[in-house]
């Protein structure tokens, strides 16, 4: 019993890792340069933070591999459950 409860626990931990690593190997590559800030035109006590393209491109990159990643899980954990049902029988 425990060790079903474990292995499930396993299995939720790696849905959340496959959902959000590549997101995150992505932003990392990028680095910080995501946002930037500069002063205002109006008043130079204020400053302007402004969205760099980097950051549209961020998201152009990490949702399709996201997606990518997670078909080949759905896929490999498909292929592994019809590989146990055939020896089953």
């Amino acid at each position: 019993m425990v060790l079903i409860q474990h292995s499930n626990f396993m299995k939720i931990v790696a849905a959340i890792t496959i959902i959000f690593l590549p997101t995150t190997a992505v932003a990392a590559v990028l680095g910080s340069q995501l946002f930037y800030s500069e002063p205002s035109n109006n008043d130079a006590s204020e400053w302007v933070v402004k969205a760099s393209p980097l950051l549209r491109d961020m998201w152009a990159v990490a949702i399709p591999l996201t997606v990518t990643v997670m078909f080949c899980a759905l896929a490999w954990d498909f292929r592994t459950r019809r590989r146990q049902r055939l020896r089953g029988r």
